[in-house]
């Protein structure tokens, strides 16, 4: 039957009651307890037929009144968080990454309550759960088990949908109802049960298809170690295939583990359309929990997780006292000095060399001024074959006329015979510099970075556009802002960017500053840092 339909049907019995007003969704938690106070002297026919209506129709009220959640009028600030959260949900389902914190309902509105009533209305539908493991993810489908096991009312409601005794009739009927998968009252024979449990990285199904796939926990907060996080993306990728519905109907629920895991890949990319849930209301107050429960959990959790879990921002993850970088020693600049006032330098920090290395081609070109400041000129970040990495230098030393380039030498060796040779080929030749060593950790490199940028000596442009080998157009300076210099040193993963800059402290780099106009030499310009002597400006590409 339609919802059309189905509604007036409604409207008319409701009408036949002759005992309270018209039966339509709440419009808030106090509306959702008159129409349920309204209805309980109906006779039991026109009193079943309301219910069905309000529980395909009203998600609030059929996981408040229905299936018993009462802890969600516990409390006035608890049932208008969840209230407005299920209206949401019920409005827009599919295609959303819903970001809420921690204990703020989401699995139990979305993954638990709408996969109920979407199976209310179409009990043809089929389900599949994806959580990072199997059982994680059965731990979801058991909760909806339980409930169609010792839920009467619900039976009693929806008789034609909802088994007696599912566990005997499931068995008498053929159809699976386990710790895997639960079968509902159905028509339709596919192969898929209702509900299906499955895990991304212990094994996805080959044969399945599902025409609503939701995930949940994706996530395992033991796994989060850049190879674990890189493996879940990519089996999350895999699953997409897993679809049976066209469009696809797809629903994420997560909150953040760790920094640039698959959640956060999942935001950035625009894999789903982000619909996140602050912990606070317009005023400053906790939405969905006591003051007494939000400070206790504040007190409790570390600085990384309450802002990775609760205020669902990672580049709070660090308290003042922590090492890393502040937003307020970030300068920036609105017009470059002149190229003859600078002295122009490359840093490259090429990418790994295996094929399924997650590290990106990094590279800054620096001006230094005799106000011994640095000024960022040009970033690139991408993924280039080796051509692609000369063509990118080769244009930017033509642009910039770097004095010389300072070059990871770690993944350096690839490189050497091959830019030698278009050198040649070109007749144009200019110096480049092998950096690197085994005296100091990445992490070391980039600490040295830190008087740098607090005594406010490297200067970015406001906005420098980039784009990219796919066609996206990047702001580089609003990436390295958010994703690398606010995170480190906590996101193992993103840090090329920084680890390329870094590379401007090496004694080894030799840059020198230049003297500013009537300047005497012992005044004005000199090296970076202590140069060895016979450090000049050559190198082994300038040969």
């Amino acid at each position: 039957m339609k919802l059309a339909d189905a509604f007036a049907k409604s409207l008319q019995e409701a009408a036949a009651c002759d005992r309270h007003a018209v039966i339509e969704q709440s419009t808030s938690p106090s509306h959702a307890a008159y129409i349920w106070e309204g209805i309980q002297g109906c006779p039991w026919n026109a009193r079943q037929a309301h219910l069905r209506w309000l529980g395909r129709n009203d998600l609030w009220f059929l996981l408040v009144y229905l299936l018993n959640r009462k802890h969600f009028i516990r409390d006035e600030r608890t049932a208008r968080w969840t209230f407005a959260r299920c209206g949401e949900v019920q409005a827009g389902p599919d295609g959303h990454v819903d970001n809420w914190p921690r204990e703020s309902f989401k699995s139990e509105i979305i993954t638990f309550g709408k996969t109920i009533q979407d199976l209310l209305n179409d009990v043809e539908l089929t389900f599949g759960f994806f959580s990072h493991t199997r059982p994680m993810s059965a731990s979801f489908l058991h909760v909806i088990k339980h409930e169609c096991e010792i839920n009467q009312g619900m039976k009693d409601i929806y008789s034609d949908i909802w088994w007696q005794d599912p566990r005997l009739e499931c068995l008498a009927a053929g159809v699976a109802w386990n710790n895997w998968a639960i079968t509902f009252k159905r028509k339709g024979n596919p192969k898929e049960a209702s509900i299906e449990a499955w895990g991304l990285t212990d094994g996805q199904p080959t044969s399945r298809r599902f025409k609503v796939i939701v995930y949940d926990d994706v996530v395992s907060r033991d796994k989060i170690s850049p190879l674990m996080m890189e493996n879940t993306t990519r089996e999350l990728e895999n699953s997409f295939l897993l679809t049976a519905s066209d469009p696809p109907c797809y629903r994420y629920v997560g909150t953040y583990q760790e920094i640039g895991d698959t959640t956060q890949q999942v935001v950035d990319r625009g894999i789903f359309d982000l619909r996140k849930r602050g912990p606070l209301d317009e005023e400053g107050n906790p939405a969905y929990c006591s003051d007494e429960k939000f400070n206790d959990i504040r007190k409790k959790l570390s600085t990384k997780v309450f802002a990775l879990q609760i205020l669902l921002d990672p580049t709070k993850s660090k308290a003042e006292s922590d090492l890393g970088f502040k937003d307020d020693w970030l300068e920036f600049y609105d017009e470059v000095p002149p190229r003859r006032m600078l002295n122009v330098y490359g840093l490259v920090d090429p990418a790994g060399d295996t094929p399924d290395s997650n590290s990106q081609f990094a590279l800054w070109i620096i001006g230094v001024g005799a106000d011994r400041r640095a000024r960022v000129l040009d970033i690139v970040l991408d993924k280039y074959d080796l051509e692609e990495c000369w063509q990118v230098i080769f244009e930017r030393q033509q642009k910039w006329e770097c004095l010389r380039w300072g070059y990871e030498k770690y993944g350096m060796q690839r490189d050497i015979e091959h830019y030698k040779y278009r050198m040649r080929e070109l007749h144009y030749s200019f110096a480049i510099l092998p950096l690197g060593g085994v005296r100091r950790s990445k992490d070391q490199r980039i600490g040295e970075l830190v008087p740098w940028f607090k005594e406010r000596r490297i200067i970015l442009p406001r906005r420098l556009v980039y784009k990219a080998k796919d066609g996206r157009e990047v702001d580089l300076v609003k990436y390295f802002r958010e994703r690398e210099y606010a995170l480190w040193p906590y996101n193992p993963r993103q840090r090329d960017l920084l680890d390329a800059l870094a590379r401007l402290t090496d004694t080894e780099l030799g840059v020198v500053y230049p003297r500013g106009y009537g300047a005497k030499p012992w005044e004005q310009g000199g090296y970076a840092g202590a140069i060895s002597e016979g450090m000049g400006s050559g190198g082994w590409m300038s040969e």
